[in-house]
């Protein structure tokens, strides 16, 4: 018998581990095994990525009056106020979950991160949202609109603009009264659970 002390902890009591520490050396039953766990584990991925934005409550701000925890607060709840549906509420929640980890790539971390969830639209809108705002610094702003330039004419460009425009750069305000994640979360889950 293995002790399994030292692994990590399954997410249930009645999983089973895997034969090898190798996965070149995993038996056709570990395979079995892998398959049935992965299905329930990567049913839990909105409570996954609900702590990964959690995780952001406490980062500092580099300039702006909140942080990016509070500014995906602010755009949600703007979403909500306006009626939108929950899977823009939530893309409007996420949207800068990456920011503080690969701020020039963001718009793809998040994109790809909830690719299994969103539709092409929101996806689309995810990857380029970065590229569609007007405020971008100075050094950077020839390079920004050629860019933009080049997608202005896609189908999903409105609904990137209409979001920038509406959803992210006004969620900046301190005296803003947001929803509290704890409404958000079962959005989330709905969303991404399905």
């Amino acid at each position: 018998m293995v002790d399994t002390a030292d692994f990590s902890p399954l997410q249930d009591d009645h999983w089973n581990y895997v034969s090898s520490a190798d996965m070149n050396q995993l038996s056709d039953a570990d395979w079995v095994v892998l398959s049935q766990q992965r299905k329930a584990f990567f049913s839990s991925r909105a409570d996954r990525v609900l702590a990964i934005y959690e995780g952001m409550r406490g980062e500092p701000s580099f300039g702006y009056q909140i942080n990016n925890f509070r500014h995906g607060l602010q755009s949600g709840t703007l979403a909500v106020h306006a009626g939108l549906e929950d899977e823009d509420i939530v893309v409007c929640l996420l949207h800068d979950i990456g920011f503080s980890i690969c701020p020039e790539n963001h718009g793809p971390f998040v994109a790809e991160m909830l690719k299994p969830s969103i539709s092409a639209r929101n996806y689309w809108m995810l990857w380029h949202h970065a590229l569609f705002q007007t405020a971008n610094p100075p050094e950077r702003q020839a390079i920004i609109e050629n860019q933009r330039k080049a997608l202005e004419t896609h189908e999903y460009a409105d609904w990137t603009r209409e979001f920038v425009a509406r959803y992210d750069n006004p969620a900046m305000d301190p005296d803003y009264e947001t929803l509290p994640l704890a409404y958000f979360v079962p959005i989330v889950r709905r969303v991404l659970n399905q």
